[in-house]
């Protein structure tokens, strides 16, 4: 049944204007002929498939947790839960206007630490009156937590909401809540209780301060064994939040601050000022009219956000001192200059080049853009429904394929410049990365976040039908956090955070070899290009070398100080790189440690050399296609240009303000793409 303006549900909701969709549904607001006044009314649009049932006790949960905490005023109100025609559920809210916390701060960058924390109180007695009601929110996050024009910060969102006495409707092992703001215990896929919602308060109020959560990965596994094992890096704007922030982000539950502690510390920071008045944008964003996807619940109230233009860089900078004259095929001739400079909003860094380096795909305003490198003007692709977790080009640079964290997997014809024919499929778990196989048929998605026994993190999917197939399934109790494919396709390797190492072959559908349950698990993993080898790097254990084939151990390479968190192979296998992360304590900001980069001949296992000059080691690594140079970025916010035969510095790029997560060159190695987690620039040599 086709739904518009006009239309009445329930026998009393006459639908006026759409105000936004989201993960679950879309929210218009709604006059009350009954009552006289305006609601916002959440449609919601159910799964089919043995998951429907489960789904409708969802949204009564939700309906029901957020009316056991009716008339608070930090708490949208639920008025109503109708069904329509077509027995779908429509949630009736309280009407408010106002924008989400992560599009004030995508907006206005980092608050000053008294008004972050204001908002902190007026979140932390909306917790207070749920927890008091028996409610766990399980998903507190800025993009939950409007600022209204009266000055209220109020809650929204109870979607995963968990009530006392209610049966679970999740299964075990599953990860309910968004990544970035998820207690240990919520990664561990443990007990959830108020102390979870604290943590996730004080990531969201991290985030408020510093611009980005406390957390920061390229890759959801690798976000989830950061928030489990590492510390936060420590803030460096939050002032007198500080201590807040050390509380309230403590690993240890039982250690963790109650509610009336935080409300103290909150209030040893603040002074009794109101929030202020929310600044509302001129007009709503254009949204999406695809079809929406369960996963991501949508807010209650439209939260318009800010579109950030991509910002055309200058042509060149100055040039630098001691810049070597153009010669080809000359490592020092190489001078990467800043061309395309992206804002993220939904991004979290990710990106994707096409095969012949000639563009470039990134999110930009809640967009996906398609960038020509050459004439630096985009063609816009689809508006994402979700924040961006991964995206790649098919082969033939024709299909562009994405996913976000909504569980939305899209296929966008890049010379139609639309969606393929076939509808995305909907998916009940995110996509975390992918990749096209080379007759580009068949696309390699993988979900590393489920730990339920069976289920498959690499998936095949086949774009022209919108059909899958599954393989690799998880024989262990754990999650999936580091996957490496071969350049073939043919081979996966999956470490798992209880420490298990599994070899799969992709095209037979079986499982290869596996290690057994080491003391800690693999940080990085890599294949190299001719299919022989298998790097993997891990705490307290070096970077180990396996062939492939038989799973043999023949080196490990040892003497780090930090993780070997980056391993990269270059293009002719000859040579592996291996960077380390030496991690985050209160003393990193002022007391650099510096750990090099280390070089090995692949043939003889010997050490080849170092690379020295990053403050805090390096996080990622890539390998120019051919030449004998080296990029790596690392939390000294810098990107480094290496010549692996000479092991001399080429050239440092500063433009980064934030840990650099990924660099990667193109194709023809005349592009490089470096990415923190929330911008994206784009370098060019002449």
């Amino acid at each position: 049944m086709a739904i518009g303006v006009g239309e009445v549900v329930g026998g009393r909701y006459r639908l006026g204007a759409e105000l936004g969709r989201g993960g679950m549904g879309v929210v218009w607001k709604a006059w009350d002929e009954v009552l006289g006044r305006d609601v916002a009314v959440k449609q919601l649009l159910a799964p089919e498939g043995p998951r429907r049932d489960v789904w409708l006790r969802r949204v009564e949960r939700e309906a029901r947790a957020a009316a056991l905490l009716d008339h608070h005023p930090g708490i949208v109100t639920v008025h109503d839960l109708v069904v329509d025609g077509e027995g779908m559920p429509w949630i009736v809210m309280e009407f408010v206007i106002g924008r989400s916390l992560a599009d004030v701060c995508a907006a206005e960058g980092p608050m000053e630490p008294e008004r972050a924390a204001r908002i902190g109180l007026a979140v932390l007695s909306a917790l207070e009156a749920a927890h008091a009601a028996g409610v766990v929110h399980r998903d507190v996050k800025p993009a939950n937590i409007l600022l209204l024009a009266d000055g209220r910060a109020v809650l929204t969102d109870f979607g995963i909401a968990a009530i006392e006495g209610d049966e679970a409707l999740t299964q075990t092992g599953a990860h309910l809540g968004t990544p970035s703001y998820m207690s240990p215990e919520q990664v561990a896929a443990g007990d959830v209780t108020a102390a979870s919602d604290l943590w996730s308060l004080g990531a969201t109020l991290y985030h408020l301060v510093e611009g980005h959560p406390p957390f920061n990965a390229a890759a959801v596994s690798a976000l989830f064994l950061a928030i489990a094992y590492g510390e936060p890096t420590p803030p460096r704007r939050a002032g007198r939040l500080d201590p807040v922030l050390r509380e309230l982000l403590t690993k240890n539950t039982a250690a963790r601050p109650t509610a009336p502690r935080v409300r103290a510390l909150l209030e040893g920071t603040t002074f009794a000022e109101p929030l202020g008045e929310a600044t509302l944008p001129g007009a709503p964003r254009r949204v999406s009219r695809r079809g929406l996807l369960l996963g991501a619940g949508a807010l209650a109230i439209a939260a318009p956000g800010a579109y950030f233009a991509s910002a055309l860089l200058p042509d060149r900078k100055p040039d630098r001192a001691g810049a070597a004259p153009s010669k080809a095929a000359d490592p020092g001739a190489l001078d990467f200059q800043p061309i395309l400079n992206f804002k993220q909003v939904k991004g979290n860094g990710t990106f994707a080049l096409s095969p012949d380096g000639g563009t470039l795909a990134v999110e930009s305003g809640g967009w996906l853009e398609l960038w020509n490198l050459e004439t630096r003007k985009a063609a816009r692709g689809p508006h994402l429904e979700g924040s961006l977790l991964s995206i790649a080009f098919s082969p033939d640079g024709g299909t562009l394929a994405y996913g976000t964290d909504s569980g939305l997997l899209g296929f966008w014809d890049v010379a139609a410049g639309q969606e393929s024919p076939n509808d995305p499929p909907r998916l009940d778990q995110i996509v975390e990365s992918m990749r096209f196989t080379p007759d580009g048929l068949l696309t390699a998605l993988i979900d590393m976040t489920s730990a339920v026994p069976g289920a498959a993190p690499v998936q095949l999917w086949d774009p022209a039908s919108g059909t899958s197939t599954a393989v690799a399934p998880n024989t262990t109790k754990d999650f999936a956090h580091r996957l490496a494919v071969s350049q073939d396709q043919k081979t996966a390797a999956i470490g798992y955070a209880g420490g298990q190492l599994v070899v799969w072959s992709l095209t037979a559908g079986r499982r290869l070899w596996s290690l057994p349950k080491l003391k800690r698990p693999a940080d990085a993993l890599a294949l190299s290009p001719d299919g022989r080898w298998l790097a993997a790097g891990g705490q307290h254990s070096g970077v180990r070398l396996f062939d492939l084939k038989t799973g043999k151990r023949v080196k490990t390479f040892t003497g780090f100080t930090g993780i070997p968190t980056a391993l990269a192979f270059s293009p002719d296998g000859a040579t592996l790189a291996g960077g380390t992360w030496l991690g985050s304590d209160e003393n990193v900001a002022d007391e650099p440690r510096a750990e090099p980069i280390r070089l090995w001949h692949v043939a003889d296992r010997s050490l080849i050399g170092s690379l020295s000059g990053h403050a805090y080691g390096a996080q990622t690594l890539s390998f120019h296609p051919t030449l004998p140079v080296l990029a790596s970025g690392s939390v000294d916010d810098t990107v480094r240009l290496w010549n692996t035969e000479t092991r001399e510095q080429l050239d440092s790029l500063e433009e980064h303000k934030e840990d650099v997560l990924t660099v990667a060159f193109s194709a023809d190695g005349r592009t490089l793409v470096s990415a923190d987690v929330t911008e994206v620039i784009a370098w060019r040599t002449t």
